[in-house]
């Protein structure tokens, strides 16, 4: 990293991920004595295997939940400790750091656990992202809309572009430029929504469309809908699509529109093949 030309660094860590087991010489803060031995490992394909296979043959409590959660937070903190010490690396005046998430994890928040499985719940597609770049100044949160598909294109947008003259923009990219939401002015609803009014997610046979606080849920093979107020309930557990009839059919239709765009008619065949081609794919690498 002492050499005076570009270059390109991508890390892939795996903590957090299973198992929850962050190294002995850290420091536990959350995570005490287990009653499952599992549990005590931090590893969930056990219950991942008994829940969606055989079912659960121990009972787990409350308090067993919580006990994997903890060890779950152990490893965040452990990935926190480090990440300064990665930093320490390179000279912040000439980089542009992302960090970013591929997934969370279901703990039987709603039933049911690990991820990449069919449901898009927030605890599994809300993930962190962090941008540094020496264009930018002042720091903070940003409430502007952002997927992984826009890393790309803001990268490309703070190496040789700008606020003002987007490099990106027209280069065909499904994800859009941060980089007008990441500017030190970008602090009312203009700004934000400049960059876009709504995020999708599609998992197995699950999709969802959001547009803050809303967020609506759809099942491909069902055509069921749930739509849930994430400001006033962020762990998605009241469904209050009967009670909010007008923005349930704004956002089935722009979930419908963005359905068709990348996959084809809803509820079609090809729709529900492009669903099961992902689970397919997934089972060959692991997840299932």
């Amino acid at each position: 990293l002492e050499e005076d030309r570009p270059f390109f660094l991508y890390l892939h860590f795996m903590e957090p991920h299973n198992p929850y087991r962050p190294p002995h010489e850290h420091h536990r803060r959350f995570a005490g004595p287990a009653r499952h031995r599992f549990v005590e490992d931090g590893d969930i394909f056990p219950l991942v295997s008994w829940l969606y296979r055989e079912g659960l043959p121990v009972a787990m409590s409350a308090e067993d939940w919580q006990d994997l959660t903890d060890r779950y937070d152990e490893e965040i903190a452990y990935l926190d400790d480090e990440w300064p010490r990665l930093l320490e690396l390179f000279d912040l005046d000439r980089t542009v750091v992302v960090l970013a998430s591929d997934h969370g994890e279901e703990l039987f928040d709603h039933g049911e656990v690990s991820h990449c499985r069919d449901f898009v719940w927030e605890t599994t597609i809300k993930t962190p992202l962090m941008i540094w770049a020496p264009s930018l100044q002042g720091g903070g949160p940003r409430a502007a809309l952002a997927q992984n598909l826009d890393i790309t294109p803001t990268v490309l947008d703070l190496l040789v572009g700008s606020a003002s003259e987007p490099l990106a923009e027209d280069l065909g990219f499904e994800g859009r430029s941060l980089v007008p939401a990441l500017a030190p002015a970008a602090d009312d609803d203009d700004d934000l929504h400049a960059v876009q009014r709504f995020a999708f997610a599609a998992q197995g046979t699950s999709r969802a469309v959001i547009a803050p606080p809303w967020k609506l849920h759809l099942d491909l093979e069902s055509g069921a809908l749930a739509l849930y107020d994430l400001d006033a309930d962020p762990g998605e557990l009241d469904n209050v699509l009967d009670a909010h009839p007008d923005q349930t059919e704004h956002l089935r239709s722009v979930l419908f529109r963005w359905i068709e765009t990348m996959e084809g008619e809803v509820g079609a065949a090809e729709s529900l093949a492009s669903a099961s081609e992902t689970e397919r794919r997934l089972k060959a690498l692991g997840y299932f």
